[in-house]
């Protein structure tokens, strides 16, 4: 049997071959270490975008939960006496302010009380809005004023736009006369008990 024979024309091909490989085998690591890397890029790339997205929405979230906090704070300051102010002090604040309301609305303060509750005494009857329990302090202030019918209407009116909120618990109105002595075209004076109620936030509420 005849060894295969290779003309020298086939083996200059063959060395071409070999060396066109040779050099192939570098341009073609080159090129998967560079796509292995665009990959990682690419990625990575994609990686920050949902990284980036995820801090924004995170951003905007706390800007709106500041916003709801301020306008929590905002309301607190509205409806309850803040809870760094002693009780003393907020009633004696709110007892002025209700005086000072009556005053220029036309009635005359005849007397005024300030019932803050002792530690253990049983609070007064709970509304569905102010459970017992929520961190709220309830102070009862007594004012009794007397007047016209005009100036017990634009008290009531100016009292509702006070601050912080002071709610009426009670209001007992009588005539110092009675209906039979009542002269005509003569306004009768009207002596008004009021029972208002202030909240004061607790320490912690």
């Amino acid at each position: 049997m005849k060894t295969p024979h290779f003309s020298v024309r086939m083996q200059q091909h063959l060395l071409q071959t070999a060396l066109l490989l040779l050099l192939l085998l570098p341009l073609g690591a080159a090129g998967l270490w560079w796509f292995g890397k665009h990959q990682y890029w690419q990625n990575n790339l994609e990686r920050q975008e949902s990284l980036y997205a995820r801090l924004s929405g995170m951003q905007e979230q706390q800007e709106a939960i500041a916003q709801a906090l301020a306008q929590t704070q905002q309301s607190r300051t509205v409806f309850f006496y803040p809870e760094d102010q002693p009780a003393e002090q907020a009633a004696n604040a709110a007892l002025q302010s209700l005086r000072h309301v009556l005053d220029q609305a036309g009635m005359k303060v005849d007397s005024s009380q300030v019932k803050i509750p002792e530690p253990g005494d049983t609070p007064p009857e709970q509304s569905d809005d102010d459970p017992q329990g929520s961190g709220i302090q309830r102070i009862q202030l007594l004012v009794s004023a007397q007047g016209s019918w005009v100036s017990l209407q634009l008290a009531l009116a100016a009292l509702r736009e006070s601050r912080p909120v002071v709610t009426i618990e009670r209001v007992h109105l009588s005539t110092r006369m009675g209906l039979q002595s009542v002269t005509p075209g003569v306004e009768q004076a009207i002596n008004a008990s009021f029972t208002f109620r202030l909240r004061k936030l607790q320490e912690g509420a």
